[in-house]
């Protein structure tokens, strides 16, 4: 599923990430599969994010799918709140950026 996403093979590096979710941080099949999908819909495809949207979600005692896609889709609400109430943009001085070189 991974390689299908990223449209590459995985490292070897890659595939011990995987193993250590599965064997040393116990993290359910399910819930990996809704990281990635997570990671995919942010248009982020690197194993530090979707290791970070693990953590996020073991620390808020996520664990169901139904949890992730929930907790996900609030997440990018805000992100899209965020975007969208930004200030408008800040003017700058342009006088320092005056072209001495051009006539007026």
């Amino acid at each position: 599923m991974f390689e299908q996403e990223f449209g590459r093979p995985l490292s070897p590096f890659e595939i011990e990430n995987i193993n250590i979710w599965l064997d040393q941080e116990e993290q359910e099949p399910a819930l990996i599969k809704a990281a990635l999908r997570e990671a995919v819909l942010m248009g982020k495809l690197n194993f530090k994010y979707i290791d970070r949207i693990l953590r996020e979600w073991k620390r808020k005692g996520i664990q169901t799918v139904e949890q992730a896609r929930q907790h996900g889709k609030k997440f990018r609400q805000g992100q899209v709140k965020n975007t969208s109430s930004t200030k408008s943009p800040v003017k700058r001085d342009v006088s320092l950026y005056y072209n001495w070189l051009e006539e007026e």
